[in-house]
């Protein structure tokens, strides 16, 4: 494969440049933290294994996959 057939399928991308907000990555860290912060007041998925046991239905029990 020679570097011509390469450069032919290359695109030209114009970029806007950043703002002052954007340069800072104020709206990025901002937006990290609002799904971090979201995330802390989900109901967790784990159970306390020793204390709790799972519930399973009947029919699971006897299933072998």
């Amino acid at each position: 494969m020679s570097s011509l057939t390469i450069t032919d399928r290359a695109k030209a991308v114009d970029r806007r440049p950043l703002n002052f907000s954007e340069r800072l990555y104020i709206p990025s860290i901002l937006k990290g933290l609002r799904i971090t912060v979201g995330h802390i007041f989900h109901k967790k998925a784990t159970i306390s294994y020793p204390e709790e046991k799972d519930h399973l239905v009947p029919i699971s029990e006897d299933c072998i996959f």
